[in-house]
């Protein structure tokens, strides 16, 4: 790759040159070893004298040359695999980046502001949900990336990519990622539904309150009425008294 670093194709091209090298020693090992078993047969090289020791360390240097490219190809194709992974490893990366920034922020809100007297949802309890929801949403997204890792895992181990054991051990470490991931969804939406119930109790009291106002109110008006009442009675009695000491008078 131009200005960086290898990409796929340089590595399949790499890959390319190292079959073509394994082919040619498979062809050049194997004709040593018809050539090397036909004069052992035929009794022109005889066991452990130098010449036999000689064809037999000509062979095994070509066998490790081929064990050697081998080796090479899977290291290219392990690198090739690095980077077809890599978008997923770094998309976890953000998602986990961002996700300690939401929490930060969260924890930054204190519950009593939340709402207001009258149980009514503040700005800061507006912004205590978005966060919330953004977490739910980060969770949400993990699990389902998981949930494909695994998918490509399957097709790898099918297409001889690698070996049951890798696999094995690769699965088990997404299917924890993601069961964490299921478990911060969990604790997200808990957290939502709480805040939501908490409002909806802290309207209930403010609204009980004010029943409870208004019933007072009520009732003080009531036996202020009951009051006036008396007085005008009271007001007709002694007017009445002072009309007839008046009529006494005259």
């Amino acid at each position: 790759a131009k200005g960086g670093s290898a990409s796929v194709s340089d590595y399949d091209g790499m890959i390319d040159a190292q079959n073509q090298i394994i082919s040619y020693l498979n062809g050049k090992r194997q004709e040593l070893q018809n050539q090397f078993d036909s004069l052992t047969s035929s009794g022109v090289l005889v066991e452990n004298t130098d010449d036999w020791w000689e064809w037999k360390g000509n062979i095994e240097s070509i066998q490790k040359e081929l064990n050697s490219a081998r080796s090479d190809i899977e290291d290219l194709n392990d690198s090739i695999r690095d980077i077809r992974w890599q978008g997923f490893n770094d998309g976890i990366d953000k998602l986990d980046d961002l996700n300690d920034e939401l929490d930060f922020l969260s924890d930054k809100i204190e519950d009593s502001a939340l709402f207001s007297e009258d149980g009514k949802l503040t700005s800061a309890g507006s912004t205590k949900i978005a966060l919330l929801s953004m977490q739910m949403v980060n969770a949400r997204t993990k699990v389902a990336d998981y949930d494909m890792a695994i998918k490509a895992l399957d097709r790898e181990l099918a297409n001889g990519v690698i070996s049951q054991s890798q696999y094995n051990e690769e699965l088990g470490k997404y299917k924890e990622q993601q069961r964490k991931a299921s478990n911060e969804l969990s604790k997200y939406k808990k957290a939502v539904i709480d805040v939501v119930k908490e409002g909806i109790d802290k309207q209930t009291d403010a609204m009980e309150k004010y029943i409870k106002a208004q019933k007072e109110a009520i009732s003080q008006e009531e036996r202020y009425e009951d009051y006036l009442e008396r007085v005008n009675e009271t007001q007709k009695q002694i007017n009445s008294i002072r009309g007839l000491c008046r009529k006494n008078s005259e």
